[in-house]
């Protein structure tokens, strides 16, 4: 599993107390190199000269960096010397890779004449190289070579940019989450977090010092366990209110704001939703004449209050499933807007007790709910966890439940295509919970641009997550899919990484839609993104077998296509209309 927290020094930002600035610097972009530190065969290219050369995107910025080559033969290499380290340091340094093994190509990094670090890869962006250093003067070797013949397509080049040498010590705290954050007050909620002591490049070090940390709330203190790590606090609130988590480690701190305990019955009240900013009412009131809610023998319902009701965006749906046998308690509930051509529906799948808020998509208007309990059901029986639904039957002499809900919210002037149904929270993509939510802000709460949200929901899922090759191979043994599931698990197919991309970036007010091909067998989505939906797939970004965390490919993102991004993907994708069909 990758580690779980790459890339959030650049993406969150963090309250800090910095020491001085490095020892050394250089990101070839200035004037020549002094000749009497830097040796070797290198030369100094940059972003527009190498994407003119290989006719391809390979390159992010026209900043200039240096390139080795690695060619047959050839051994190019990048010498720094002397490397004055006045005290323990980290020697840093960004490089690309655009090597191939079977042409025995290497990149090595020598300290003093012995190899500290060898690296390779082809197409897989930017990644960072840190080394620690000794006090004392040091000779660095950056190392291409090939010993067969270059391999037809690949770039035989390595390139490199930022060397930095910088001292090994703690600048600044970074804890997370971080942000706006939500929780439910009692036994049921709880906030895990995690501190890390970082240094001069947002790398955390290790072994730090102690932490000691404070949980606050007014006068009062809420209970404050030990999470299992000496880095990490589990945070619950006996009583709904606003809190504040503060970290310290030495004389760095860091802290995070606005932690809101919310009351059990939350669902039941009006809610903010963090993706249109605006506050829905939920339940409104029964229609004129209306009787209560419907249930069966099977079906108990204690909420909505009525059959036949009005409501704000969304309803409250609670209650309990009780089927014959045991523990084949499902249902499914499917929600079509009245009237409609073609018709346009949801649906999910609800289990055992139940308590959630149901989205209406599709605008204002009269809905219809149905909701049918399965006579038989099959689940899939994954090694861990609780197996995903593949199928179920419904007896015919088994009601149904039904009710009607007439939908005031209009939103039309401030979504694209004038209603939820790319926005809203759904069975598969939870952009409500507050394990969502408080995820999301962390992510993108200190960023200002809508691509820069985007990129970052976009790196954080491929650095984190591993693809889910049981699943993809063997269906009957997969694990759950939907957007909360693959977060929990950080192990999905095409569906989780496709369901928790749009349920994070719902969620930071960014619409997202579902594309689907039966075609390739595959999920992905489309972005809203300055007037256009751009393609994005971060399945196919992540590298199969799962590899270093900083190695992001950004080759399927935000691309002007819409249901197909290369020939692979092709123009057959399917856009979900409901996210579940």
């Amino acid at each position: 599993m990758r580690k779980r927290w790459f890339g959030l020094s650049v993406l969150l930002g963090c309250v800090s107390l910095h020491a001085g600035a490095a020892n050394f610097f250089e990101n070839f972009d200035g004037a020549k190199l002094d000749a009497r530190q830097w040796t070797g065969d290198f030369s100094i290219t940059n972003a527009a000269d190498e994407i003119k050369a290989k006719d391809r995107l390979l390159f992010e910025n026209d900043t200039s960096f240096v390139k080795l080559s690695a060619a047959l033969d050839t051994v190019n290499s990048l010498q720094l010397s002397p490397l004055k380290a006045a005290e323990a340091s980290i020697l840093s340094f960004r490089y690309r890779t655009e090597i191939d093994k079977r042409a025995q190509q290497s990149f090595t990094v020598s300290i003093d004449g012995v190899e500290k670090a060898s690296y390779d890869g082809v197409g897989v962006g930017w990644r960072t190289g840190r080394i620690a250093l000794d006090a004392g003067s040091h000779q660095v070797e950056f190392r291409a070579s090939a010993k067969r013949a270059q391999v037809s397509g690949a770039y035989n080049a390595v390139y490199l940019d930022d060397i930095r040498l910088f001292p090994d010590k703690a600048v600044s705290l970074r804890i997370f989450p971080q942000g706006s954050l939500d929780t439910v007050a009692g036994a049921e909620g709880h906030l895990v977090f995690t501190a890390d002591a970082l240094r001069e490049d947002g790398s955390v070090k290790p072994d730090a010092g102690p932490l000691s940390w404070t949980v606050s709330a007014g006068a009062g203190v809420a209970e404050n366990a030990a999470a299992g790590s000496p880095n990490s606090v589990l945070f619950s609130a006996e009583k709904p209110g606003t809190y504040t988590v503060n970290v310290k480690m030495g004389g760095l701190s860091a802290l995070t704001v606005n932690v809101t305990a919310h009351s059990a019955d939350f669902l039941q009240k009006p809610y903010t939703y963090p993706g249109t900013g605006k506050t829905y009412a939920g339940f409104v009131k029964a229609a004129k004449g209306s009787g209560p809610a419907p249930g069966t023998d099977n079906i108990t319902l204690t909420a909505p209050a009525a059959a036949d009701f009005e409501a704000d965006a969304f309803f409250l749906l609670a209650g309990k499933i009780s089927t014959k046998p045991a523990g084949k308690n499902y249902a499914r509930m499917e929600i079509t807007k009245e009237g409609s051509q073609p018709p346009l529906r949801t649906w999910r799948i609800i289990k055992g007790d139940f308590a959630e808020r149901i989205w209406l998509p599709f605008g204002p208007g009269v809905y219809k709910a149905v909701i049918q309990p399965f006579d038989t059901v099959t689940l899939t029986t994954p090694p861990k966890g609780e197996g995903a639904l593949r199928g179920g039957s419904f007896a015919s002499t088994t009601l149904p439940v039904e009710f009607r809900i007439t939908n005031t919210r209009d939103e039309s002037k401030d979504i694209p295509d004038g209603d939820g149904r790319w926005i809203y929270p759904s069975f598969y993509i939870q952009a409500d919970d507050f394990a969502i939510t408080n995820l999301m802000h962390s992510l993108t709460g200190s960023l200002k641009t809508v691509r820069e949200k985007v990129a970052a929901v976009h790196d954080y899922i491929v650095s984190t997550f591993v693809y889910d090759q049981q699943s993809f191979v063997n269906p009957g043994r997969s694990r759950k899919m939907d957007a909360l599931s693959a977060l929990k698990n950080k192990i999905a197919v095409c569906e989780g990484y496709t369901y928790l991309s749009a349920a994070l970036l719902r969620s930071a007010g960014i619409p997202v839609r579902i594309v689907t091909s039966r075609g390739i067998n595959h999920a992905w989505n489309n972005v809203y993104l300055d007037g256009k939906w751009l393609f994005y797939d971060a399945t196919w970004d992540d590298p199969v077998p799962d590899r270093s965390p900083e190695i992001v490919g950004r080759t399927y993102f935000l691309l002007e296509s819409l249901t197909g991004g290369d020939t692979r993907h092709g123009t057959a994708g399917k856009i979900m209309t409901g996210d579940a069909e």
